[in-house]
């Protein structure tokens, strides 16, 4: 899994990058939510700290914004790949 490539493709595409569907039709997201590689829950931090927090930047929440970002940051998922998905 690489993250280098997936920071350089949020940082010029992120929507088009979360929301492309392969063949079977999924996202990269539901594959990272399947994985089991603690490698993917990190890449999934990444994701929603580039998605999510960078969007409240324009809201004008910060006290939000730091309480999702200690959220996310505080996250931790086991090999339960269920416990991801919900």
């Amino acid at each position: 899994l690489r993250s280098d490539i997936l920071q350089a493709l949020l940082d010029h595409y992120p929507l088009d990058v979360l929301s492309h569907k392969d063949y079977h039709g999924n996202t990269m997201m539901d594959y990272l939510l399947m994985n089991r590689l603690p490698k993917s829950a990190e890449l999934i931090k990444m994701i929603l700290e580039k998605t999510l927090l960078a969007r409240m930047d324009m809201w004008g929440v910060q006290n939000w914004r730091v309480k999702m970002h200690e959220l996310i940051e505080s996250a931790e998922w086991t090999g339960d790949v269920t416990s991801r998905q919900t």
